[in-house]
């Protein structure tokens, strides 16, 4: 989206690039489950893709349409098919998902599937910290979420992001490191 790119990088100068640096590109748009919702609902779909992507981009040369594909139920990838079979030359669909597998065939014909390597725990440890609230924690919960992660950092950011899942964490561990101090019989 960048109007000023050297070498494929970002000049992170450019109106466009503050604007999507902002989280406020009108060209880009990133679909994902919202709140409680198990998954991407269609009318999301719907709206934020299918009835969007006839319109020409605004600042930048493409349109961007980032896309949890995990989070697709089977009527959410048939209602984003017809903008895969026959999109405008200036869209660009990015869907993101952990397995070919958790897509439909009929969409896995219409997109390029990259492989990406599995990030190191190191490097997964990294990733944390450079996020929000990842500075406030100790070494051993940052590699707890990192070995958790198995490679996959978005993962990790997800459970960070979980109210549910610390406390369950600390209540399970809490329960295992009882059980050698409890009364066999209970």
């Amino acid at each position: 989206l960048c109007s000023s790119t050297n070498d494929g990088e970002s000049c992170n100068q450019c109106d466009s690039c503050r604007y999507f640096n902002n989280g406020v590109h009108p060209d880009f748009t990133f679909v994902a489950r919202e709140g409680k919702d198990k998954n991407i609902k269609v009318e999301r779909v719907r709206h934020a893709i299918t009835a969007d992507v006839a319109m020409k981009p605004q600042m930048a040369r493409h349109k961007v349409y980032l896309i949890m594909a995990d989070n697709l139920n089977e009527p959410g990838q048939n209602a984003l098919l017809k903008s895969l079979e026959e999109p405008p030359p200036y869209a660009v669909f990015i869907l993101i998902a952990t397995g070919l597998e958790r897509l439909l065939p009929t969409v896995r014909s219409r997109v390029v599937p990259l492989m990406l390597a599995r990030l190191s725990e190191n490097d997964i440890v990294n990733v944390i910290r450079r996020t929000p609230g990842g500075d406030k924690l100790n070494i051993e919960e940052l590699r707890f979420y990192a070995r958790y992660a198995a490679g996959v950092p978005g993962a990790a950011l997800n459970l960070l992001a979980e109210e549910w899942f610390d406390p369950l964490r600390q209540e399970t561990a809490d329960f295992y490191f009882s059980l050698s101090r409890s009364n066999p019989a209970a």
